[in-house]
């Protein structure tokens, strides 16, 4: 697993070459952290492909490679948050 927070001057690297070298190492979840819009996109590997899920600050993730673990935005972007 790999978790990376988007910077302005490295979110293309993060989105496209970062991706693409984590989806041919076989890393099984990389998420991507937008701490400027509170948004987290979770890229889980099946069939050698990333699969993408965005998840807003107020839901709750599913970590799928630790069972039974979840991670609560909101502990993250509490209610008001802003950059």
């Amino acid at each position: 697993m790999v978790i990376e927070a988007l910077s302005p001057s490295t979110a293309g690297k993060d989105r496209i070459a970062k991706r693409r070298r984590y989806q041919n190492a076989g890393v099984a979840e990389y998420w991507i952290v937008d701490i400027r819009d509170a948004v987290v996109e979770v890229l889980t590997l099946k069939d050698g492909e990333y699969v993408s899920k965005l998840y807003l600050s107020d839901e709750v993730i599913p970590v799928s490679i630790i069972p039974d673990f979840e991670l609560d935005l909101d502990e993250i972007f509490p209610t008001g948050y802003t950059v």
